[in-house]
């Protein structure tokens, strides 16, 4: 699926959104929207910039902020740590640094869970805060019975199994919540049939018709990974979406409460490069 905001929204609420490094609950050096930050290179990587001038700071800075942050006492609000903080992550940089992260856990997740594209929308976002916030590996491992009830589709069940130890409350009973709305819902999985037109410019900008069914309820139509600029669900079965800019050639999905459409050949859309 394209990530909702519904998502990105639940992750920085439980997750916060802190600029500057600090250190989390097990004493780990971290930053943004619980971005972990294993070693100074992992610091490196990413586009911190000072916060006297805004300029991008320099490696060297990067790794000494790291080192500075990591040798403080743990067990604080993550606010205690701005005090030593010379740099800071953009707001923009930060929620691009998170929306890729869920992508690559979903990614993960599609590889483990083989009908996963199949799944309510619901139970793929309470999955992905599950593997977001414990690893993919800590899922399976840790969490075997809720595990085969996601394999088995039987939502109720992992409802109940998916309480984690050491979070908040209020997480839990929101990914549970999300559990419990998936095993409710009746909608069908949508299915896209055809798309008119399905070439484009690469700026964006292009009105697609999508025709087939299951639209009913539509949350949201991802061009790839990129969700759509404008929607207008007209009825079951079309929907009108603009283009966002890309590149190359995506697959148009549509989101409702019943799942995400799997990709087919009838659903690409192929960006075209200006002359």
């Amino acid at each position: 699926m394209a990530i909702t905001q519904e998502l990105i929204n639940l992750e920085i609420s439980f997750e916060g959104n802190i600029p500057s490094m600090y250190l989390d609950s097990n004493s780990n050096v971290t930053v943004g929207i619980g971005h972990l930050l294993a070693t100074s290179q992992a610091a490196v990587a990413l586009p911190f910039v000072r916060k006297v001038d805004g300029a991008a700071a320099s490696d060297q800075e990067k790794t000494d902020e790291w080192t500075l942050i990591s040798q403080q006492d743990p067990g604080h609000a993550a606010s205690f740590y701005d005090q030593f903080c010379k740099l800071r992550m953009n707001n923009d940089d930060v929620l691009s640094l998170l929306q890729n992260e869920l992508q690559a856990t979903e990614t993960s997740l599609e590889g483990a869970f083989t009908d996963y594209d199949t799944y309510p929308v619901k139970a793929q976002e309470g999955l992905i805060d599950m593997a977001y916030n414990l690893g993919l590996n800590g899922v399976l491992t840790k969490f075997p019975t809720f595990t085969q009830a996601v394999r088995n589709k039987d939502w109720n069940t992992a409802a109940a199994q998916c309480h984690r130890v050491g979070i908040q409350d209020a997480r839990n009973q929101a990914v549970m919540q999300l559990f419990l709305d998936a095993a409710s819902s009746t909608s069908p999985v949508p299915v896209v049939s055809s798309i008119d037109p399905n070439s484009g410019p690469e700026a964006g900008g292009t009105p697609v018709i999508i025709t087939g069914t299951g639209f009913t309820g539509a949350t949201g139509v991802g061009f790839g990974v990129t969700g759509s600029v404008e929607v207008s669900v007209d009825s079951d079965t079309q929907i009108q979406a603009t283009s966002p800019p890309g590149q190359g050639t995506v697959d148009i999905t549509i989101v409702t409460p019943g799942g995400t459409s799997a990709t087919v050949a009838a659903d690409q859309f192929i960006y075209l490069p200006s002359s």
